[in-house]
């Protein structure tokens, strides 16, 4: 009787039967394998912060809590208008003063578009251009 010879490629991999696809079980293996590597992964990275933000504040002595005692006590302990300010007027007027400056340079048409002429800019620009092919 002959014997059957199995396929095998240059590499030297048989192709002779097909590789097992693996199923469910193993799917779930490297799963848990992935998952398990980044919640530990986290963890760690999660400790290591608490412990440097524990030295700085530490380092910090009371800084925070004296400017946070200062700020409450500036508002006489009315923990709404503290509120109100920290939440709603602080951000209102830093949303509008940003977008002002936006609104002033749409309606004034500036800052120009087009550098000047001779500008290093304009040269740049030109000689990148002509270096590349386009116009």
């Amino acid at each position: 009787m002959k014997e059957q010879v199995k396929p095998i490629s240059q590499d030297g991999l048989d192709f002779g039967k097909p590789e097992a696809t693996g199923g469910l079980w193993d799917s779930l293996k490297k799963a848990a394998f992935i998952i398990g590597s980044g919640i530990f992964l986290l963890a760690a990275f999660g400790n290591s912060i608490t412990w440097h933000l524990q030295r700085f504040w530490g380092a910090s002595g009371d800084f925070w809590q004296t400017q946070w005692t200062k700020l409450h006590l500036l508002f006489g302990g009315y923990e709404w208008a503290l509120f109100f300010m920290g939440s709603m007027i602080v951000p209102t007027a830093a949303f509008w003063l940003f977008n002002a400056l936006l609104m002033l340079a749409d309606s004034t048409g500036g800052p120009s578009s087009s550098p000047a002429t001779g500008s290093r800019w304009t040269r740049t620009v030109r000689s990148t251009r002509r270096s590349c092919g386009t116009r």
